[in-house]
């Protein structure tokens, strides 16, 4: 169809031929998408979501040109531009994402557009969101492809040290409690704390690297944590138990030293 053949030239930067081919996508759906809204708003939404990727199309044309002409310049200032740019888009497209209907089909829909221009951990929310939509609909195996298509994107295993699993053994990471305080003393400050030294600020540099710095931990924990709860709905709690533990460790130190 056209809209296919847009994203085509999109990916080959051939950005004439893709405003013809959305141009003829919209045409397409014109006289479809008048008959739908005579008759309900109910069933001409899926056309206005449709006509919605159209335009995001077009702002994905305009944008990538913009990157572009942002590299060729000869100041420094051109990737500053296009990460405001970005920053911009993504605001945007975030707001209008919130006034849609909360539908598994539809976030996806849309996020698949985006993902010409957004990478794995642009809007983790939004992947977060549609993950729990895909699960309230039954789709368990869309739900957790949600979560995990992202890490592996990031190249980042399951079983990786930054989730606390083969931290090496020696290293006690974690809460220290003090001995014979009851669990209604926790809150006290005095009571826990956490192991730290050089050993463990080694170590926690040593994750931050792993993950390519500071944000991009913080956004894989995000995903990882949304898996656990995925594994708990879907009644595999053992597991789930496991890996928040182990989780919470690595969180603990990584918030202490970052």
């Amino acid at each position: 169809s056209a809209f296919y053949r847009a994203v085509i030239n999109i990916h080959r930067e051939e950005w004439d031929e893709a405003a013809i081919s959305i141009d003829a996508a919209r045409k397409a759906m014109d006289s479809r998408f008048t008959a739908l809204l005579a008759e309900s708003y109910q069933r001409a939404y899926p056309s206005m979501v449709a006509a919605q990727r159209l335009s995001e199309l077009e702002e994905i044309v305009s944008f990538r040109q913009f990157e572009l002409r942002a590299k060729h310049r000869l100041h420094t200032t051109g990737p500053l531009e296009t990460k405001k740019a970005r920053q911009h888009l993504t605001d945007v497209w975030r707001r209008r994402l919130n006034g849609c209907r909360v539908d598994a089909e539809v976030h996806s829909e849309i996020l698949a557009v985006r993902s010409l221009v957004l990478g794995p951990s642009d809007e983790v929310d939004a992947t977060i969101t549609l993950s729990a939509l895909s699960r309230q609909a039954e789709a368990y195996q869309l739900a957790e492809r949600t979560l995990l298509d992202p890490l592996t994107q990031m190249e980042v295993s399951l079983n990786s040290q930054i989730f606390g699993i083969g931290t090496p053994s020696d290293l006690k990471v974690g809460l220290v409690i003090n001995p014979g305080e009851s669990a209604e003393s926790l809150v006290n400050k005095d009571v826990v704390r956490i192991r730290s030294g050089p050993v463990y600020e080694q170590y926690c540099q040593q994750l931050f690297n792993e993950a390519g710095g500071e944000k991009k931990l913080f956004v894989q924990h995000k995903l990882y944590f949304a898996y656990i709860k995925h594994l708990w709905a879907t009644e595999r709690k053992d597991e789930a138990m496991s890996r928040l533990s182990l989780l919470c460790n690595i969180v603990d130190l990584t918030t202490y030293y970052g």
